[in-house]
């Protein structure tokens, strides 16, 4: 995970994601391709009100080649939910979605992961736990 500060890296390690600088995430709005793989994904582990909610329209991609305005982030959702199905089994990723954590400020990955600043901190977390960090 990149920080903007070593601010931002404190404020999100110990958990406190309601202060991170706005500069955190530059590209979070850049228009993007949103790959036949990267829909799957979303489309396999979110409910359809979860999609809407960030910001997925299924009539947006239609075509393969279309930009979408908010495709970083939805590449950053499909690519966290990627990472999940490997970590914890695809199977398990739904209920994963919906379960609360500490180190997520007692907030689902679902709940966290609805700013780009909280996707970030749920791939962090992720990844804290494939190295055995948390358990």
């Amino acid at each position: 995970m990149r920080f903007h500060s070593d601010y931002d890296m404190v404020k999100c390690r110990s958990g406190d994601l309601t202060e991170l600088s706005s500069a955190a995430a530059p590209a979070s709005s850049k228009p993007v391709t949103i790959k036949a793989d990267q829909r799957r994904v979303l489309e396999e582990y979110l409910d359809l009100s979860d999609l809407n909610n960030f910001g997925y329209r299924q009539e947006d991609f239609q075509d393969d080649n279309a930009l979408h305005p908010r495709g970083y982030y939805l590449s950053l959702i499909a690519d966290i939910l990627s990472h999940a199905a490997n970590t914890f089994g695809s199977n398990n990723v739904r209920s994963w979605l919906r379960t609360e954590f500490h180190h997520l400020r007692n907030q689902t990955p679902l709940e966290t992961m609805r700013t780009y600043e909280g996707a970030l901190a749920v791939q962090e977390y992720l990844t804290q736990i494939d190295e055995g960090i948390f358990g």
